[in-house]
């Protein structure tokens, strides 16, 4: 099941409007990256292990790292890499 989904802040001019992806985590712990453009499922993780009791909140930090909220309080930050 899919719980939330996160997109980058919106610019000052929405006309600047460019994401190129959305993220989306589950209830089994996983964030999915999708593309916009291409509308296709990109990148799933994190790698090693699963957001713990699931993804209750996620955001995107200035700076482009994921931040994401686990179902046991914890916070990770996942930093992906553009392909």
């Amino acid at each position: 099941m899919l719980t939330l989904l996160a997109l980058p802040p919106l610019p000052p001019d929405p006309r600047e409007l460019q994401d190129e992806y959305m993220y989306v985590g589950t209830t089994s712990g996983d964030v999915l990256q999708v593309s916009l453009s291409q509308h296709l499922f990109k990148n799933a993780g994190p790698s090693k292990t699963r957001i713990p009791k699931g993804v209750i909140s996620n955001a995107i930090a200035p700076t482009g790292e994921l931040v994401i909220g686990g179902g046991d309080g914890s916070v990770s930050v996942l930093v992906g890499t553009d392909e």
